[in-house]
């Protein structure tokens, strides 16, 4: 069955009234503003906070260190350098280099996809 096509219309979505996500006062944070532009010996500080599903995630454990030292060595291959790195209650911080804005955006996706398949986080 063939879509219907309505006229003066292209089919692609577009700018309508009342999309996309409403607004929320009680949301925090603030604007994204894009990274400046890195060179290789440039440190990054990242904190990542655990979701509020994972509360129960003992991250201070034998056990998870062990993966989290998996995923590092991962993320090693794939071009991240994790200098150090502090496992908190609720919380991770690292401190990353990478070659350019690019590699570090995929590299920390990468590292933190490889680290919730070894936690099986879903």
């Amino acid at each position: 069955m063939k879509q219907q096509v309505l006229k003066g219309m292209s089919g692609h979505g577009g700018v309508r009234k009342g999309a996309g996500r409403p607004s929320n006062p009680k949301r925090k944070g603030q604007p994204h503003f894009a990274r400046p532009l890195i060179k290789r010996a440039t440190p990054i500080h990242i904190n990542w906070h655990l979701n509020k599903k994972l509360k129960d995630l003992n991250i201070r454990t034998k056990d998870f260190f062990k993966l989290f030292r998996h995923a590092v060595k991962t993320a090693r291959k794939k071009g991240l350098h994790i200098i150090h790195y502090s496992l908190m209650d609720n919380h991770i911080h690292l401190i990353v280099e990478a070659t350019t804005n690019k590699l570090l955006s995929t590299a920390l996706q990468s590292f933190a996809l490889s680290l919730s398949k070894l936690v099986k986080i879903e």
